[in-house]
């Protein structure tokens, strides 16, 4: 577990450099693939799985916002592209970020959510990458 904890980190970690050093540069940076947008999405969905995990409700709350705004960077893309999909990922996002912002952290309703909405982007990271090989 510690071991996953650590690999999440560093993903997340990885992933914010990488959106700084975007951010220096005066050229506008090419846009993420639906493939890439996907990966960063559970990377932040499996971190607040995480954090659930060892209970910590401060952590989760920090990133109910970053899950909004990584889907919304996307999310025209995957309604355009998959709408069974991007049905199925607000299905599940929605209510996750309304128990996020609760004033009362219910692991267990959140951890059932954001299970659900794991496995959807697993799926839709599946279709892109089968989708891309052909």
């Amino acid at each position: 577990m510690r071991q996953f904890n650590l690999m999440v980190t560093i993903a997340v970690a990885t992933l914010l450099g990488l959106a700084m050093l975007g951010g220096c540069s005066e050229q506008q940076a090419p846009k993420t693939s639906l493939a890439d947008s996907t990966a960063n999405l559970l990377v932040v969905a499996q971190t607040i799985k995480t954090d659930l995990s060892v209970g910590n409700s401060a952590k989760v709350k920090e990133q109910g916002p970053r899950l909004e705004k990584v889907w919304s960077g996307f999310e025209d893309d995957v309604k355009a592209h998959y709408p069974d999909f991007y049905e199925k990922v607000e299905t599940y996002l929605d209510p996750t970020l309304a128990a996020i912002k609760d004033d009362h952290v219910d692991a267990k309703i959140i951890n059932q959510l954001i299970g659900q909405l794991i496995t959807t982007l697993e799926e839709l990271k599946s279709e892109i990458s089968a989708e891309s090989t052909n």
